[in-house]
């Protein structure tokens, strides 16, 4: 991705008096998605035993061509969780903008921005591996808040080091 595109990709953030971008991005791939096998399972076996069943009655053409709907039913019904998660995965990504100011961390995507305001309460975790995830919350009286995710960051030690040091001084 050139710079014209990572430019276009950031989000305005409308900043507070005093406030001040220190770091922007966007996941680097979608999210993986989830799998949910027993659904699968479920329904793959419902259509390979309606397929069964339709091999077994060669005499009743009437009844063969008649399972074929619930055949091709069951084949769509199994494919269309895995479709639409790899939609909503492409949608996240292509619409995900991550901000991170001296007063906030804000998470912005086609369906909802999600904010933590950063206090001396506030965590922060660094997830392993290759594409990382950084998460940041509030503990206000032992309660957290809902967290900020940034999904699937390429350099996901930049901002962890920023905002940790943002921390650092707010302590």
């Amino acid at each position: 991705m050139n710079a014209q595109e990572q430019s276009a990709r950031k989000a305005p953030v409308a900043l507070g008096p005093g406030e001040h971008v220190l770091w922007q991005g966007f996941p680097a791939a979608p999210p993986r998605i989830p799998a949910r096998p027993a659904y699968s399972v479920v329904t793959l076996s419902s259509a390979f035993g309606f397929w069964a069943y339709w091999m077994m009655v060669p005499e009743l053409p009437f009844l063969r061509v008649a399972l074929l709907v619930p055949i091709l039913g069951f084949l769509a019904m199994a494919a269309y969780p895995p479709l639409t998660a790899r939609r909503r995965a492409t949608v996240f990504f292509n619409s995900a903008r991550y901000t991170l100011t001296n007063q906030r961390a804000v998470s912005a995507h086609a369906e909802k921005t999600i904010e933590v305001p950063l206090s001396a309460c506030s965590k922060i975790h660094l997830g392993k591996g290759e594409r990382q995830n950084l998460i940041l919350w509030n503990v206000n009286g032992g309660t957290p808040s809902q967290p900020v995710y940034f999904h699937q960051l390429e350099n996901g030690e930049e901002p962890y080091k920023i905002a940790q040091s943002l921390l650092d001084t707010l302590t």
